[in-house]
C-alpha cells in the first residue's frame, strides 16, 4: 500500500490512502526528511520514502499543469 503525505500538521503527518482515506501518522513514525507530497511504502512494518514514485508524480502533475494551460 502507498500513502501520500497530504499535509504535515505539528506532529502528525496527514496521508492519504489508495482508497482517498486520510489517517494520521505519528512523524516519530516517519523517515526524518518527510514532506507534503512524499509516498510513502510500508515494508516490514517501516515506512520507506519511494523517491521513484514521488519523482514521476511530480511528472505526471507538471504535464497535466501544462496542458491545462497551453505551456
Amino acid at each position: 500500500m502507498n500513502l501520500i503525505v497530504d499535509r504535515i500538521e505539528g506532529k502528525i503527518a496527514v496521508c492519504e490512502q489508495e482508497d482517498m482515506k486520510m489517517i494520521n501518522i505519528p512523524l516519530a513514525d516517519l523517515p526524518d526528511d518527510i514532506h507534503e507530497g512524499s509516498i510513502l511504502k510500508i515494508i516490514d512494518g517501516a515506512y520507506i520514502i519511494d523517491t521513484a514514485a514521488e519523482a514521476e508524480r511530480m511528472e505526471k502533475l507538471r504535464a497535466l499543469k501544462n496542458s491545462i494551460f497551453n505551456e
